[in-house]
């Protein structure tokens, strides 16, 4: 009889008994026969040394999570790891990934968030087909990717956000055409704006914010083709967009706006009066914008009512919360802009 959770708090000493799925920690002393595993979960383990052969017994693992631990190095026998979908294995500190990592085509989500020390990734992870969740946020050892990379088609969330020298994303983006989720933020090495980036027809998520990207950035017409985005972040500690398109309009899922540090954008589009689902909308330091009040008010004119509330102001913004009363529904948009807008008459 195989039993279905082993867990290591609550067990004793069973030895050698089966199990769909363990949860482990420092404790545990129990012998498992680790080839019937499906899900591996080691909690709260602190240093954690993985032996080379530490999972070359685990043939069914489909799920590997480490979170909970701090982990040296990835044993090369992950590779062996045929039907693992998910590997969350954040804060390794060695310098290189298994090449066999990628002899794991069913993986589907592969998250190594929180490493710094990695500096390079194995060169066909293009053969990984199957990726769709990819996060090296905080890998700030990567400075290039290989020329497989191109081959993750399927990719729909990658992360990259503070992967501060790495370089040569640009030229993959054009064929990475399934992302819904995007973050680049704090990447200080990855070149100018792509005009591939307008191509991402189904992104969702979009944060750019203090990247690269954004400091030779005076327009911005390629997010008219992203009518999909409800979040989007180009704040900066000063960003050179000087116009923003009026196929803004068209991002009418859009919940999230930040333009924070676009000093010299000197106004905004009309496009507030289709952006009914708007909740967030940072422009402070903006202060070069004229017209704000017509713009804006476009926006709350679109709806039945709006009443405004001023909470505080700083030298350069002021919080403003808005409740707006929508025919379907009561919207609650905080709103962050420029210092001097104190008069807006509805």
């Amino acid at each position: 009889m195989v039993d279905e959770i082993f867990l290591a708090s609550k067990q004793g000493n069973t030895g050698g008994s089966c199990y769909h799925f363990a949860l482990l920690n420092d404790d545990c002393r129990t012998p498992l026969d680790f080839s019937k595993i499906r899900a591996l979960r080691f909690m709260e383990c602190g240093e954690t040394e993985l032996l080379g052969a530490a999972f070359s017994s685990a043939k069914s693992l489909r799920v590997l999570d480490l979170s909970e631990c701090s982990i040296n190095k990835l044993p090369d026998s992950i590779g062996a790891l045929k039907q693992l979908r998910y590997l969350h294995a954040p804060g390794v500190q060695h310098a290189t990934i298994p090449h066999s990592i990628t002899k794991l085509s069913k993986l589907f989500h592969l998250n190594l968030q929180g490493s710094p020390t990695i500096v390079a990734l194995p060169e066909s992870i293009g053969d990984m087909k199957c990726l769709v969740y990819l996060d090296f946020s905080g890998c700030s050892g990567i400075k290039f990717l290989p020329e497989s990379f191109g081959g993750l088609k399927e990719l729909v969330h990658l992360d990259f956000s503070n992967c501060t020298f790495v370089g040569g994303i640009s030229e993959f983006l054009g064929s990475l055409t399934e992302l819904k989720y995007l973050n680049l933020s704090y990447c200080r090495n990855i070149g100018k704006l792509p005009e591939a980036l307008g191509g991402l027809s189904k992104l969702q998520y979009l944060n750019l914010s203090f990247s690269s990207y954004l400091e030779c950035c005076e327009e911005a017409e390629f997010l008219g083709g992203l009518v999909k985005l409800e979040y989007l972040n180009l704040s900066s500690k000063q960003c050179p967009l000087q116009k923003l398109p009026e196929a803004l309009d068209r991002l009418i899922q859009l919940k999230y706006l930040n333009l924070k540090g676009c000093s010299d954008l000197p106004e905004l589009p009309k496009l507030f009066r289709s952006l009914n689902f708007l909740e967030y909308l940072n422009l402070s330091n903006c202060y070069m914008i004229d017209r704000l009040d017509e713009a804006l008010r476009a926006y709350w004119n679109y709806l039945s009512s709006a009443a405004v509330q001023y909470h505080y102001h700083t030298m350069w913004c002021t919080l403003v919360t808005v409740t707006l009363a929508a025919t379907s529904s009561i919207l609650n948009t905080r709103i962050l802009m420029c210092y001097g807008l104190l008069n807006l008459k509805m």
